[in-house]
């Protein structure tokens, strides 16, 4: 997921310090791991807490927030457009290319959610 934000988005390395690391290379570099380690964290945080709101609504505000600290460093709230189409797609890798409506639908609510916290 992590990978394919920097693919659609080549520009965000540089917030990441990857801007010159082969794109073959790049998923071998230790603070890409480390940055989709924390990718993985936050979406499994999401999925054992669907049922509490104000747990993830604080969660996403604060991760607005470390991320909006980051703009110094090129980050700029556009990403986060490109982390949406990023996530909707990798939903419908993961379903095996289906575009199963229910499971597209919940996507897109988490992806619009997370977007309009942050």
């Amino acid at each position: 997921m992590f990978l394919k934000v920097l693919l659609a988005q080549p520009d965000v390395k540089a917030v990441f310090g990857l801007q010159k690391i082969p794109q073959g290379r790049i998923k071998y570099d230790p603070r890409f791991r480390q940055h989709a380690v924390v990718f993985l964290k936050t979406f499994d945080y999401i999925i054992k807490n669907l049922s509490h709101i104000e747990k993830l609504e604080q969660h996403f505000q604060t991760l607005g927030r470390r991320h909006a600290v980051m703009q110094g460093r090129g980050f700029i709230p556009q990403y986060w457009e490109t982390f949406a189409e990023c996530m909707t797609q990798s939903a419908i890798e993961w379903e095996g290319g289906l575009r199963c409506r229910e499971t597209m639908n919940a996507w897109r609510l988490l992806v619009s959610f997370i977007l309009l916290v942050n």
